[in-house]
């Protein structure tokens, strides 16, 4: 089994128009992202940066998503995302 970490970003729509960037690290570099629930965040990959693969990722609605980033031999982190409406 790969290894998992979480992170969990929280957006508050009402204060957020911008995109998180985020850069990935590790793993074989043949990177796959499978997002659970597109309506509340999107996630996209990006251009990279000095060999470092990157995604995006915009928060769309209020609701929760889990965001798997893997490699091509099956290692893994998840991205818990929250998005609420206002604090």
């Amino acid at each position: 089994m790969g290894h998992v970490t979480i992170w969990c970003p929280i957006y508050y729509l009402s204060e957020t128009n911008e995109d998180t960037v985020l850069g990935i690290d590790g793993g074989d570099g043949s990177y796959n992202v499978i997002n659970e629930h597109e309506s509340v965040a999107s996630v996209t990959f990006t251009d990279d940066v000095n060999g470092y693969q990157r995604i995006k990722i915009h928060p769309l609605a209020e609701g929760e998503t889990i965001v798997k980033v893997m490699d091509g031999s099956g290692e893994e982190t998840q991205l818990r995302i929250t998005v609420k409406g206002r604090r």
